[in-house]
């Protein structure tokens, strides 16, 4: 007869079924097969597939168990509530793990949490009060590094999360060994990133018809603006990198290369259609919010082309033309200069610059010279 628990406060659902397993000595392909009657054994900790089977053996209703104990009140948090509504109606519905797993729509945590994370207060609480530690769903959020009940850092393990069927791991918090990192963030923009990660894992968002109405509104409060009716997305988008850093934003899968459409620029635009992540969301707001007021310098970002390097350049071309005096010696007098300069892969860079490039244009004067003598004979 298989005994199941109950979910403890805030536990996520892939720690519930770590327990059970324990507790009923199954392996988690085993007791996926006592659950569903099927030979599946992918499963995401964030949201299992076979949650209406969990429901029954908790005998606790879908949705609750939905709402309270996975991760999909923060995945849907700050999205439409048609879109939210069919998302939830198909996680309510599915029966069994046949129709596939939960992959895609986990996606915007796991993308963010590499591994499992734990708060040591918190597990000396549960032991204490529940005889067992347990993972807390509300630790493993992309971005939260630091517990908003007890005011610390959270440590991370080495517990992968993704990839989470075939690398099952049957450990609670307390038997396993964990480090803080350090991003060099200060502590307090840590505890707001969590509570509002908080708040978007307990409830739904309130949504708003457009949050880059929204956003726009808040950075042009903070001084955000051009001379034109735009927002200033690419000085917005290099002051978040320069805030958070970027090892933090690559740690929670944010990163981005050039700012001029990077997600804080994008995010401010009239047109932009989402959804972003929530921690994208997140992370914006926690700026925006306490970030200075007063009108930024976005000079400071030099738009267009980067001014070209001509000695650089004319190194390069010089190269080119040189081995091309060599390899071509033999039928030089039979070609023009653009014709020679196209042999080398040179002419269109050459022709444009030709004045601020000496070493190439005396090379050019080498191969006038041949061509004359030539001539001549």
């Amino acid at each position: 007869m298989l005994h199941f628990p109950r979910p403890f406060p805030d536990e996520l659902l892939g720690s519930l079924v770590v327990r059970a397993c324990r507790e009923n000595g199954l392996s988690h392909k085993e007791l996926v097969f006592s659950l569903a009657n099927v030979s599946g054994t992918y499963s995401s900790i964030f949201l299992p597939s076979y949650v209406r089977q969990l429901a029954t053996v908790t005998k606790i209703d879908v949705e609750e168990l939905v709402y309270a104990h996975s991760a999909f009140p923060y995945i849907v948090s700050f999205m439409a509530n048609d879109l939210a509504a069919r998302l939830k109606a198909l996680v309510l519905s599915r029966v069994g793990i046949s129709g596939g797993s939960f992959h895609s729509l986990t996606q915007s945590v796991t993308n963010g949490v590499a591994y499992r994370r734990l708060c040591r207060h918190c597990v000396q609480e549960d032991l204490s009060r529940f005889g067992t530690s347990y993972w807390h769903r509300s630790h493993m959020l992309p971005a939260v590094h630091y517990c908003a009940k007890h005011r610390q850092h959270l440590e991370e393990t080495r517990i992968a999360v993704r990839n989470f069927g075939r690398l099952w791991s049957y450990c609670m918090p307390h038997e396993v060994k964990g480090t803080c990192i350090d991003f060099g963030l200060p502590a307090w923009v840590l505890m707001e990133i969590a509570c509002r990660s908080g708040v978007a894992l307990e409830k739904h968002v309130d949504y708003r018809d457009c949050w880059n109405d929204e956003y726009r509104r808040l950075a042009e409060d903070k001084g955000y603006v051009t001379p034109g009716p735009f927002i200033a997305g690419r000085q917005l988008a290099y002051d978040i990198r320069a805030a958070y850093g970027p090892d933090f934003l690559a740690h929670v899968d944010c990163t981005y290369p050039k700012e001029r459409n990077a997600w804080p620029a994008l995010m401010v635009r009239p047109c932009t259609k989402g959804p972003f992540s929530p921690v994208k969301h997140i992370l914006l707001c926690t700026f925006l919010d306490n970030c200075s007021s007063g009108l930024k310098l976005v000079s400071q970002i030099k738009c267009g082309r980067k001014p070209r390097d001509n000695f650089k350049l004319d190194e390069q071309l010089s190269k080119r033309v040189e081995a091309g005096l060599r390899r071509l010696r033999k039928r030089l007098h039979l070609l023009t200069l653009t014709e020679f300069m196209s042999e080398c892969s040179c002419w269109s860079q050459y022709r444009h610059a030709r004045n601020r490039l000496p070493k190439t244009a005396s090379l050019v004067e080498a191969f006038k010279a041949v061509c004359r003598t030539n001539k001549a004979r």
